[in-house]
């Protein structure tokens, strides 16, 4: 599958995943928004950018699974990596369309960075924004 249908794929399984948390979702007419999804509920609102949550290579074929996912865009033209604002997005939220887990980051968690990585198991690093919400209502005062 072409990376941009894969792309497309990734923001409609979200979309549907908040739609039966009970969120109100909304998607940008064009695609220059620097924001995939809008998720609203109980009047309030976060801007979601949706990117691919890949196993992370670096940390071997261990039993505690670890994911990255990026919070940047690429310039189609200069290839130069553009890291995301907390004016543009809120929450980063990566899902791996190979196993159905997903993440949801708060921006704030990259620190600077283009990527964080999340484990899966519990107690460890990011733990707690796999397959869940969390962030997302945290940051709404859910």
């Amino acid at each position: 599958m072409d990376e941009q249908k894969l792309a497309d794929a990734r923001e409609v399984v979200i979309a549907g995943k908040l739609m039966m948390e009970g969120y109100t979702v909304s998607k940008p007419l064009t695609g220059s928004s620097r924001y995939d999804l809008i998720a609203e509920k109980n009047g309030k609102m976060a801007k979601i950018q949706v990117k691919s949550l890949k196993l992370d290579s670096a940390y071997g074929n261990n039993d505690d699974r670890v994911y990255k996912i990026e919070a940047y865009s690429l310039n189609p033209t200069t290839k130069k990596k553009n890291l995301y604002s907390d004016k543009e997005v809120d929450i980063i939220v990566g899902f791996n369309h190979k196993n159905g887990y997903y993440a949801a980051v708060p921006l704030a968690s990259f620190d600077g960075k283009y990527t964080c990585v999340l484990h899966t198991e519990k107690g460890k690093t990011r733990n707690e924004y796999m397959n869940s919400w969390k962030a997302l209502d945290e940051f709404m005062g859910i």
